[in-house]
């Protein structure tokens, strides 16, 4: 399993056009037409955004929200909270955006999310308390701290519950996970000594370049996953244009 942005996609200004470097899809999908061999996508976009970027990689596993939203609609995760009580909530949040030019609000299935990457520094200093203050009184939602962005979710799933479940789903006796943000230590923590966690920093300076997929590249060669290496953790840099 991998993440989108930031693995698969740069991260750039605007999210909805953070289009996949071909040059990783193409290795994914040489990895889903192993034998044995499932691929799969755990970010905190939504399926309909996922879908949207990676167009008919329908033979891979997508998993949204951090693990509540499944291209496999048999494992999508129904919330004891209806969206429509995030509301007040994103109508505040989109005040505050208000305030700070260069911030944005994406809404999602499960929740709604405070982008700030484009945000004058010195402008959302005093701002981001102000965000965070909003989820004191609403004690069922869950606060997810990621690159830029604060997130409030009405689902408390993460990307390491994903990883345990695709493992059930799969029968994978060992995974490779790729990512690069704060939400994938969930995932990074649920690691076995048969798996294999890649950590693509944005803070490397000494590897550079896209080396997250010549390592996939490597393992299409080999034709099976990497077994010896117990719990390993590699950090490469991050993708660019």
């Amino acid at each position: 399993p991998c993440d989108y942005d930031g693995v698969i996609a740069p991260i750039v200004p605007d999210p909805t056009l953070a289009t996949p470097l071909p040059e990783i899809v193409e290795t994914l999908n040489q990895l889903a037409a192993l034998r044995q061999t499932d691929v799969a996508v755990v970010t905190g976009r939504s399926i309909e955004s996922l879908r949207s970027l990676v167009g008919g990689a329908s033979h891979w596993h997508l998993v949204g929200c951090h693990g509540a939203e499944w291209s496999d609609e048999r494992w999508t995760i129904e919330s004891p909270t209806s969206h429509a009580a995030l509301q007040p909530l994103q109508d505040r949040l989109h005040e505050l955006s208000l305030e700070a030019p260069g911030c944005l609000i994406e809404v999602k299935p499960y929740g709604v999310a405070f982008h700030y990457r484009n945000a004058d520094p010195d402008s959302i200093k005093d701002m981001l308390p102000r965000v965070l203050a909003l989820a004191a009184d609403r004690p069922n939602l869950t606060v997810r701290h990621g690159k830029m962005l604060i997130e409030f979710s009405i689902t408390p799933t993460n990307k390491g519950d994903a990883l345990k479940r695709l493992r059930y789903l799969t029968g994978a006796a060992a995974a490779i996970f790729v990512g690069d943000d704060v939400t994938d230590e969930a995932a990074f923590q649920m690691l076995s000594e048969a798996d294999v966690g890649i950590s693509v920093d944005a803070d490397m300076v000494v590897v550079r370049g896209q080396q997250h997929i010549l390592f996939l590249q490597q393992r299409v060669r080999a034709r099976q996953p990497r077994q010896d290496v117990g719990r390993l953790r590699i950090a490469v840099a991050p993708p660019d244009r």
